[in-house]
């Protein structure tokens, strides 16, 4: 394998007080906001880069835990050892499937930490098993803590009912790798879509075009690599980390925009102008970028099965509808983030809850109203480890001014300096008892 990559050049803060929380500027903020480079692109374009036969320069590189988890694990591929993955359910699956087609590799093992030592991905596993790999659980069965005996790779596989878009991106990454002409087969619908697509498109710049066809009920998709580039490749910033300051900015009257976020962007997440529109704020995507300001006018009712990890983000301004406006909202398609890093469907309203409002969680579905009376004192809520559920902690503080989370520093995971960049935008950063 071989690969190259140019770093995001962020200072990593050095652990932070608990518990903090974020509070409106002075000022309302107006002007441009900086955001990591996409966390999705930079880990696809890295394993990709590492299955090229020359160097590819890979940049720029966000500063999380993922990325670096990532790098990591690319260089034990070359080892015997022990394959790290972090906590990073996207690299943990694109590593299982490569193990799983290297016969002269012998067996492996991966090494999951944290909370992704309780995940799974039984789909992913069973498809690697019909195809004669060997998969020793040492805990959760179709668990990420697993003995990988590879088998050689197939021409054909069968991929059931995925429960992640991850899942079936995995497996198109290592038929790539493989070489020469193969297929994998989908049955059942691929969640949350645009990543897939995203993987596609990534596949596509590393000159393995996929040719998508089938029936509804059952998708194909053929290939033929191995990878190649002879070029540098170029990660936008992440959409999904800047719908945070597009959010605080509508929530507290101002307006930011982060540039190099166009509407041909592979990244789903830059729908978040077209979710943020929909509660009445002023956000748009164009050729310049995304932009957001204006304060919600009313509640929505919003499909976020392509989207998921915008939840949290939008969770915070149906917050703000509520209380300002008296106005219910409503968000489907979130079946897929109760198997995130936390259950955020029920972290998710924990956290309404506990600032005073109704709220009705279905097995996809939230539902938030109006409540009773705001909460007195102090509210500090556990974000359990989990980043996404760690910014909406901060956004709710727009909006009840007594919100802090209590483990800020798990942000480190995707924006290490997150609290200092949104303090430089003029946001308040609130240190708690």
């Amino acid at each position: 394998m071989a690969g190259g990559s140019r770093p995001y050049n962020r200072a990593v803060p050095a652990d932070l007080p608990t518990p903090r929380g974020l509070r409106a500027p002075e000022q309302p903020p107006f002007g441009q906001a900086v955001v990591p480079p996409s966390k999705s692109m930079a880990i696809r374009a890295l394993v990709l880069a590492a299955l090229c036969e020359e160097p590819v320069e890979v940049g720029p590189l966000p500063d999380g835990d993922d990325v670096r988890a990532t790098q990591a694990a690319l260089a034990a591929l070359e080892t015997t050892g022990p394959v790290p993955v972090g906590e990073s359910g996207t690299l943990a699956r694109f590593a299982l499937a490569l193990l799983a087609f290297r016969p002269a590799r012998g067996t492996s093992r991966l090494a999951p930490e944290g909370t992704l030592r309780r995940r799974t991905s039984e789909p992913l596993c069973r498809a690697l098993e019909r195809a004669g790999v060997g998969l020793g659980f040492r805990g959760e069965p179709g668990g990420f803590e697993v003995e990988v005996t590879p088998a050689e790779p197939p021409a054909e596989l069968l991929l059931e009912d995925p429960a992640s878009s991850q899942e079936a991106s995995a497996l198109l990454i290592a038929l790539a790798a493989a070489g020469g002409e193969r297929t994998l087969r989908v049955r059942g619908p691929i969640p949350s879509r645009p990543y897939f697509a995203m993987t596609l498109r990534a596949l596509a710049g590393f000159g393995v075009p996929v040719e998508e066809g089938g029936e509804d009920g059952e998708r194909t998709f053929r290939l033929a690599g191995p990878p190649r580039r002879d070029e540098p490749v170029t990660v936008e910033p992440d959409a999904s980390l800047a719908a945070v300051p597009l959010a605080a900015a509508a929530l507290t009257g101002g307006e930011l925009a982060v540039f190099s976020l166009r509407p041909g962007s592979p990244q789903g997440d830059v729908r978040i102008a077209r979710h943020l529109a929909a509660f009445g704020c002023r956000a748009f995507c164009d050729q310049d970028g995304l932009r957001a300001g204006g304060a919600p006018t009313g509640g929505a009712e919003l499909d976020l099965g392509d989207e998921p990890d915008l939840a949290p983000v939008l969770a915070a301004v149906a917050a703000a509808a509520a209380v300002r406006c008296g106005a219910p909202s409503r968000f489907a398609g979130l079946a897929t983030l109760r198997r995130k890093e936390s259950d955020r469907v029920d972290g998710i309203a924990e956290a309404l809850r506990a600032v005073g409002l109704a709220v009705r969680a279905g097995a996809d579905t939230l539902a938030v109203e109006p409540g009773g009376e705001p909460p007195m004192g102090d509210v500090v809520l556990d974000p359990r480890g989990d980043h996404r559920l760690a910014f909406l902690h901060a956004l709710l503080g727009l909006v009840h001014p007594a919100v802090f989370t209590a483990e800020p520093a798990c942000v480190r995971k995707t924006w290490p300096s997150f609290w200092r960049d949104m303090e430089g935008l003029g946001f308040r950063i609130v240190v708690g008892g």
